[in-house]
């Protein structure tokens, strides 16, 4: 029984870290679609792939996403690049990757311990 137990649990603990990688991975290539198509409407094209990204992952913490892009060779991490509009030119290639911290727990049993959710996504600059 304990290892059937076991078993169940670590089905259960994967299901949820899946989950939550397929939203990261969605909200990610949606936040990048909106800053690919941003050019000219955004000084922040930073945050315009943020809200994006966080209105796509309703489930997940905003506040644990961590953030980064390279824009037209330039680097920026965070939440903000105010002024990096300069930096999104027709035809460009744009990167934006995504971490979040896998969330899964049960009865202060934490499975996934340590375990960090990444998605990055390419795009070009229309």
């Amino acid at each position: 029984m304990p290892l059937l137990m076991l078993l169940l649990l670590g089905t259960v603990a994967f299901g949820v870290a899946f989950n939550q990688y397929l939203q990261l991975t969605g909200a990610t290539s949606t936040g990048t679609r909106q800053l690919a198509i941003s050019r000219g409407e955004t000084t922040d094209p930073c945050n315009t792939a943020v809200t994006a990204i966080e209105a796509a992952a309703p489930t997940l913490s905003a506040s644990k996403f961590t953030f980064a892009f390279v824009l037209n060779t330039t680097s920026y991490s965070g939440t903000s690049c105010s002024g990096a509009q300069t930096n999104l030119l027709a035809g460009q290639n744009i990167e934006v990757t995504v971490t979040y911290p896998c969330n899964v727990s049960f009865f202060n049993f934490r499975p996934t311990s340590g375990c960090t959710l990444r998605s990055q996504t390419q795009a070009r600059v229309q």
